[in-house]
């Protein structure tokens, strides 16, 4: 009797036994959702500690999965990037000698598998001198034939090589205040920033009127750069190259990706030109009363501008064919757009009044 009462008492204490490892492997299956544990499912911050926050809509997916995918893209930044920066210096070392970070004058990118180089005027300030370029490897190469982008203050050069590693050129037409990119320099140095801003550095009232002609509208960033940074690139996390920094700025790739062309075919620089003096409205508080956005001419054109006769200092150009200038797009950047010999409609205010004048850019 003894022994038959142990054995059903074992009986009960495995069944007891069993039954905990099943509830907690259950609660382990069917749980998971619902209670949104980080790492395992999605963790939905509107559900947390809030039943009046259903409208905000903020989900962590597979948080382990996007740091994963994040650190693979930056080694395909590296690989495909760092190779295709190149560090730029005088020309005057002696042979043998080693290049120090302090004699950098500037960095620049491979534009062509041949040797075209993109770099700013801040690293070559004296077309005529020479200068030597290391590439990847520490590969070293004489810089010259250069050419300057006037509207950008951009350099094209060229070194003597094949086969280099081409940097990909994107377009900024979709970037945005906040989104993550990545600054490579130096041809070692790969630092992730967001942007903080795109639009216009004012020092003081003066710099506030711009040339048709001129590219002054920049992409900055948290960071504010140094010297060291000159020539550096703001890509995307795909690897394309968004702009090149210059002057604390960053100048947007498509304000020089349309005249590539005219540099590798002619080795000069065409661009189509107005030839007014403007204030972006859209970019300048305090002058709501003028108008909220459009190109507002500060002078009367000169005389050698197409539309000199035509319109004159007040008048606030509206649009250039279906164009409309606002916050997104100015003056000059829509002028980049055409080539000279191109006929466009300016759509214009003067005392208030609409008017239009058709004029062929030169």
């Amino acid at each position: 009797m003894k022994k038959i009462n142990s054995s059903i008492f074992l009986v009960i204490i495995i069944s007891i036994i069993v039954g905990f490892l099943s509830g907690i492997l259950g609660w382990l299956v069917l749980g998971v959702n619902i209670l949104n544990l980080p790492f395992l499912s999605q963790y939905n911050f509107s559900n947390a500690g809030n039943n009046n926050n259903n409208n905000r809509q903020i989900v962590i997916d597979q948080p382990r999965s996007v740091i994963v995918q994040q650190d693979l893209q930056l080694v395909q930044l590296q690989n495909n990037l760092l190779p295709a920066m190149v560090n730029i210096y005088n020309a005057d070392n002696t042979v043998g000698e080693p290049y120090l970070p302090s004699q950098i004058l500037g960095q620049g990118f491979v534009l062509t598998a041949d040797g075209w180089i993109v770099t700013t005027g801040d690293a070559i300030k004296d077309l005529k001198a020479k200068y030597k370029v290391v590439g990847y490897q520490g590969k070293e190469y004489d810089f010259g034939n250069f050419v300057q982008d006037k509207a950008t203050g951009l350099i094209f050069g060229k070194i003597n090589a094949n086969n280099l590693t081409v940097a990909n050129i994107g377009s900024t037409k979709d970037i945005q205040v906040g989104q993550t990119v990545a600054l490579i320099s130096q041809r070692d140095r790969l630092n992730l920033e967001h942007i903080s801003k795109i639009g216009y550095s004012y020092a003081s009232s003066a710099d506030i009127p711009q040339s048709s002609e001129t590219m002054n509208k920049k992409i900055f960033l948290d960071t504010d750069l140094d010297q060291s940074y000159n020539g550096a690139v703001v890509a995307s996390l795909k690897g394309q190259i968004l702009g090149i920094e210059a002057g604390n700025g960053i100048i947007l790739t498509d304000y020089f990706s349309n005249i590539v062309n005219s540099v590798l075919s002619n080795t000069k620089i065409s661009r189509a030109e107005l030839g007014v003096t403007y204030i972006d409205l859209a970019q300048v508080e305090g002058m709501n009363l003028v108008g909220d956005k459009g190109a507002l001419l500060t002078v009367d054109p000169d005389k050698a501008s197409t539309v000199s006769g035509k319109l004159k200092k007040g008048d606030i150009i509206k649009k250039v064919n279906d164009t409309e200038l606002n916050d997104y797009i100015s003056l000059s950047e829509v002028i980049n757009i055409y080539h000279p010999g191109d006929k466009v409609e300016l759509q214009f205010l003067r005392d208030g009044k609409a008017q239009s004048v058709n004029v062929v850019l030169n």
